[in-house]
């Protein structure tokens, strides 16, 4: 088990990044990908200034090594611990290969890790947060494995998301007992598939007659879709993300979906490059910005 002490006078403040999906092509200098990725992290983990970074899977494809290493390089930079659980892409090509990534990462001294029992898959470990001596929050770390075989509705073998395994509830079980032993009275865990009482959960806080997918970003901000008592959740559901790329580099722009204005909550501008949910056959425009020459200069100044 290992621990980490919370500060004094404040709370412990968690920051959870997720689904990176970053080839090692990405992470160049000159990948078009390179500059959202990179700045988007570093902006998050500096506004957030966490205690602990998790990332719970999904980080790039198994075969991408150098991702994990890259990724691993930046997250280093703030001197903060940093844990992690797997997804399925990390490890869709079999253990051999997720334990060479695990061994890549070992360099990286603030990464708090282990594989755990390895009946159990890869990455099932306890964090204990404490306070002095004493554990305040438990925080469990479990793998959901690649994909399964499943019986399907018709009777037929089928492959279906990976989930958590039951000899893996029996240790989650076992180290709950442990914490409670020790005076902890909350836990928390991490994994990357989420497990079915997550969609309960969401089913609850929505209001009556209100489907996820079709919120924004926007809307999931203002948090008008959730019942009394939910008022601080935030959720949304999407698959597909429309990219553009400037240069040079307007500033200033606005973005609108088939005539309506867009509020800065529901897109990401990042460096020339435009992210917005997809959502069907919309058209998303950006007005034309205009260039000039700065006379002493010669550099052009976007506005």
């Amino acid at each position: 088990m290992f621990r980490i002490q919370k500060p004094k006078d404040r709370d412990f403040i968690i920051l959870n990044l997720t689904d990176i999906h970053a080839d090692n092509c990405d992470w160049s200098p000159d990948h078009k990908h390179n500059a959202p990725l990179v700045t988007t992290i570093r902006q998050t983990i500096e506004r957030v200034k966490p205690d602990l970074i998790t990332l719970s899977g999904d980080y790039a494809w198994a075969g991408q090594n150098e991702s994990y290493v890259h990724l691993g390089k930046l997250i280093e930079e703030y001197n903060t611990p940093w844990t992690l659980v797997w997804g399925n892409h990390d490890q869709e090509r079999g253990y051999e290969l997720l334990d060479g990534v695990v061994e890549s990462l070992q360099q990286f001294e603030h990464l708090i890790y282990e594989n755990g029992p390895k009946e159990l898959g890869r990455g099932n470990f306890v964090i204990a947060i404490c306070e002095g001596e004493k554990i305040i929050e438990g925080l469990i770390m479990m793998d959901t494995h690649n994909r399964v075989k499943f019986i399907n509705k018709d009777g037929n073998e089928d492959w279906g998301w990976g989930k958590v395994f039951p000899n893996q509830i029996e240790w989650y079980r076992e180290n709950v007992c442990k914490l409670t032993d020790l005076g902890c009275k909350e836990t928390m865990v991490i994994t990357h598939q989420p497990i079915y009482a997550y969609k309960l959960a969401i089913k609850n806080a929505l209001k009556d007659g209100i489907d996820i997918k079709s919120i924004s970003v926007a809307d999931a901000l203002k948090g008008e879709h959730f019942k009394d008592g939910y008022d601080t959740s935030f959720g949304i559901n999407y698959e597909d993300v429309l990219t553009d790329n400037f240069d040079p580099a307007p500033t200033n722009i606005t973005v609108s979906r088939d005539g309506v204005l867009l509020e800065g909550t529901a897109y990401s501008y990042v460096n020339g490059t435009l992210s917005v949910p997809a959502g069907g056959d919309e058209n998303v425009t950006v007005p034309a910005a205009t260039f000039t020459n700065d006379p002493q200069t010669g550099e052009e100044n976007g506005f």
